[in-house]
């Protein structure tokens, strides 16, 4: 037999009525950094004004690069050239690959 009063769905949102006065928007308060930000007045920047200056950094960035390439290209080059000559003499000096060669 079924009982007589019926209980709620386990999940189910129960009916709230909401008065007027909550139904106002939820005021916020201030916090410390947003009312530093709040005090400080806006400034424009001029967007040429900062792609000249990203284009100047950028333009430096690969300067120092430039100049790091070419000091140090001879070391590069000559390290390159080790690791390739010491990898071909010691395939040509193992038994087991100098019929390869």
């Amino acid at each position: 037999m079924a009982s007589s009063h019926s209980e709620p769905h386990p999940y189910a949102t129960p009916a709230v009525s909401v008065t007027p006065n909550e139904q106002q928007a939820v005021q916020r308060k201030v916090t410390q950094s947003s009312e530093s930000f709040i005090g400080e007045k806006h400034h424009t920047v001029d967007p040429e004004i900062l792609l000249a200056k990203d284009t100047e950094e950028v333009e430096a960035a690969r300067t120092r690069r430039h100049d790091f390439y070419c000091r140090f290209r001879p070391f590069i080059l000559t390290g390159v050239a080790l690791v390739i000559l010491g990898w071909w003499i010691s395939a040509i000096v193992l038994k087991a690959t100098r019929h390869r060669w």
